[in-house]
């Protein structure tokens, strides 16, 4: 992979584990598993369906709206 990508990845690891950013730790930690995911998409949960809260293996891309069965 390209050295960028790593040497990012490298710094959103060091801003997680630095206790002045405690506040930006859930972004910082979304980032980071969106880049690993764009590098290794079989080992990462897709950034969508991270941010969505989306299950692996219940994705719903068809745009289109779904009520829950009753």
């Amino acid at each position: 992979m390209c050295g960028f990508v790593q040497r990012e990845l490298d710094r959103l690891r060091n801003g997680i584990l630095d206790p002045k950013n405690s506040e930006r730790r859930e972004a910082l930690y979304a980032a980071q598993q969106a880049l690993e995911w764009a590098r290794e998409p079989s080992g990462f949960a897709a950034p969508y369906a991270v941010a969505m809260g989306i299950q692996e293996g219940q994705e719903d891309y068809s745009g289109e709206p779904h009520r829950s069965p009753s």
